[in-house]
Parts: C-alpha cells; sequence; structure tokens
C-alpha cells in the first residue's frame, strides 16, 4: 500500500500542466525576458539580477483594477473580451509551479518564506536585511496575477509587480499578443512605484 501511495504522488507531480496554465507559463517566460532584459534600465534595480526569486502565490488579494486603470487600458488597446476575462480570473488564488523558461537563472520561493522574513511590521529595513541575507544578489522578488485571454489566445493581460526595497516597489499592467506562435509585449503601464 505504501509503494502504491508513492507511486501515486511520484506520478501526480509529473502530470503535464494544463494547456491554460502552460499558456500562462509562456506569457510569465515574455514578461520576465521584456522585464529584466540585460539593458533594462526602467525595472526598479536597473540591473538584471544573478538569480530572479518568484514568489509562487499568484497576486489576487489586492485588486489594482479602479476607473483610472480602464481609461487607461483602453489605451494599451486591450480588447474588452480579455479584459473581462482579466477581471474574471484577478480574484483567483493559486500557486505556482516551476513550469519556467525564461532564461535567466530563478528560483520559485514561498510567499509564506518571503513573509518570514519580514516578522516586524514597522521595521521593513530589517525586513529587507533579512530578505537580502537570505536572497544575496536577487534584486528583490517578483509577482505575477493570472492572465486574462482573449478566446483565441491572441492576446493577454497581466498584473505583475516587482519588490526590492522599503522605498523600491513598483506594478504594472501588461498586454501581450501572440505572432506567429510567441507571445510579445505589447504594452505596459506602470501603476505605482515607491
Amino acid at each position: 500500500m505504501r509503494f502504491l501511495i508513492i507511486l501515486i504522488l511520484a506520478a501526480s507531480s509529473t502530470l503535464p500542466v494544463s494547456a491554460q496554465a502552460s499558456e500562462e507559463y509562456q506569457v510569465f517566460d515574455t514578461v520576465i525576458k521584456n522585464m529584466f532584459r540585460g539593458d533594462a534600465k526602467d525595472v526598479d534595480t536597473g540591473d538584471l539580477p544573478a538569480i530572479l526569486v518568484i514568489s509562487d502565490r499568484l497576486i489576487a488579494d489586492q485588486e489594482p483594477w479602479d476607473d483610472d486603470v480602464g481609461k487607461r487600458l483602453g489605451k494599451m488597446s486591450v480588447s474588452s473580451e480579455t479584459i473581462e476575462d482579466f477581471q474574471k480570473r484577478f480574484g483567483v488564488q493559486g500557486k505556482l509551479v516551476d513550469s519556467f523558461d525564461p532564461g535567466i537563472k530563478h528560483v520559485i520561493v514561498s510567499s509564506d518564506k518571503i513573509r518570514s522574513l519580514f516578522k516586524e511590521k514597522y521595521d521593513l529595513e530589517a525586513g529587507w536585511d533579512a530578505y537580502y541575507k537570505a536572497f544575496p544578489e536577487s534584486g528583490g522578488y517578483i509577482g505575477f496575477s493570472h492572465v486574462g485571454f482573449n478566446k483565441k489566445k491572441t492576446e493577454a493581460l497581466l498584473y505583475f509587480q516587482h519588490s526590492c526595497g522599503s522605498l523600491c516597489a513598483s506594478g504594472y499592467y501588461l498586454s501581450l499578443i501572440k505572432k506567429n506562435n510567441t507571445w510579445q509585449v505589447k504594452a505596459r503601464k506602470m501603476l505605482w512605484i515607491s
């Protein structure tokens, strides 16, 4: 019986990612390549990290959506179909697994582990010191929301967040299009920065 349970667990850990999730990971990889390319000077740290830390928890608990953003997305030429799918999927909790292939050394870290480094709520500096002791040369950590798609899966929209210090963080909407079976960032809009 024990052997059977181990066999089932081993098989379930190698199950293929669903088509929807696979498409999401392709979008995530494209965003990472866009935001952390060697010449990127518009990401908070301005440098390509030695290792990219990715939070395992999908962002779903802070709604970045408001009327102002809806107007800005109109300027990004995102279809209403994609926006509606994004809004529907944004609040859905989820965890990421390492199905990434961004062309950069990376690690998936439990959001609980990241939060545990910031024990003192009112001392962010101490929390960031603890974080960089645990993840030196990481340049902080990133997080993603679920991706909203149009029905043909040729357009995508997501929220991306990068945190790197008490006054070093930003959040973006990114729209992507699929051409020749490859995702490309079409537009990005910074929502906030600290």
